[in-house]
């Protein structure tokens, strides 16, 4: 389906006052794309739905009832970008990310399965499969569990956690007491080294950076290892849509490949997300602004 006119020059006018207002205005290319998905995704998703050479092709069992219940399925982008431009206005934090879209896009997939094999009886004069295939090719896909479900042990063995401690093979986060009292927040990882010390002067400031450089150690952490299991999902998935089993007639894209597509996109999400950008500048920030480093200076490693 081809794009109208007018569509094309709203695009376009939109990208340029992205553009241009960003410079200015953090973040209001992403406030932009995600308005623009809300509105061409409604559009031409009931062009598509209300198409008349595609709905020539189908005999439906119950064909009013197959519109509303794929017009349902917008909901989940309206509430999921939705929540997105709240979060963006209100905190000033995220941003647009492909990888949301393409987890709601599957999960719309596999809505939209379930919903053609209840009301849609042929395409083409070809019957729909009634039967849901759930895998192909078990052996490869228990192989490669095994590999990952070993690698998830492995990688969260190696880690130590209680409330005031938390270690991995790459970063550390330490809260501890000096002889005047004082607490302080030892912070390394990936190239850097920060002590932070609590006295009166910063005791509001050292509250944000222990509750913050805390959580930045756990995303960090988590996203580390979801860079792993994000191509670990790829291969899952790739191992059922690409190797079928000899021995089956039947090849169709099962729904565990969507399984782990998901799966794909939702590590994807917590390797490419903003948040953690936007927190461990914020991090950074409180250090070096507000005297956490009491007698101490930032050790660069």
């Amino acid at each position: 389906m081809k794009l109208e006119e007018k569509d094309k020059k709203i695009i376009l006018i939109g990208l340029v006052i992205g553009f241009i207002t960003n410079i200015f205005i953090e973040k209001i290319m992403d406030l932009i794309i995600m308005i623009g998905i809300i509105y061409f995704t409604h559009k031409y998703i009931d062009k598509v739905l209300y198409d008349e050479m595609i709905n020539d092709k189908v005999e439906y069992i119950d064909r009013d009832m197959y519109l509303k219940k794929m017009k349902r399925s917008l909901i989940l982008i309206d509430i999921y970008l939705g929540i997105k431009i709240f979060i963006l206005i209100a905190f000033r934090t995220g941003s647009f990310s492909s990888f949301g879209i393409i987890i709601i896009s599957q999960l719309i997939l596999i809505y939209a399965r379930i919903v053609e094999r209840k009301y849609i009886k042929s395409v083409n004069g070809v019957k729909l499969e009634r039967k849901i295939r759930i895998a192909n090719n078990k052996k490869l896909l228990i192989v490669i569990l095994m590999f990952f479900v070993g690698f998830t042990y492995n990688y969260y063995s190696y880690i130590e956690k209680t409330d005031e401690y938390i270690k991995s093979n790459k970063y550390e986060y330490k809260l501890s007491y000096n002889k005047n009292g004082q607490r302080i927040v030892y912070l390394s990882g990936d190239g850097f080294y920060q002590q932070a010390v609590e006295t009166k002067e910063n005791s509001k400031h050292f509250e944000q950076y222990l509750k913050d450089s805390k959580i930045l150690l756990n995303v960090k952490i988590l996203e580390d290892y979801s860079k792993v299991a994000m191509v670990f999902m790829f291969v899952l998935a790739f191992s059922q849509i690409a190797f079928t089993e000899k021995d089956k007639k039947n090849k169709s894209y099962p729904v565990i490949a969507s399984v782990f597509l998901i799966g794909a996109s939702i590590f994807g999400s917590i390797v490419f997300n903003t948040y953690y950008v936007d927190l461990e500048s914020r991090v950074f920030m409180n250090f070096d602004e507000n005297g956490l480093d009491g007698d101490n200076e930032i050790n660069n490693r």
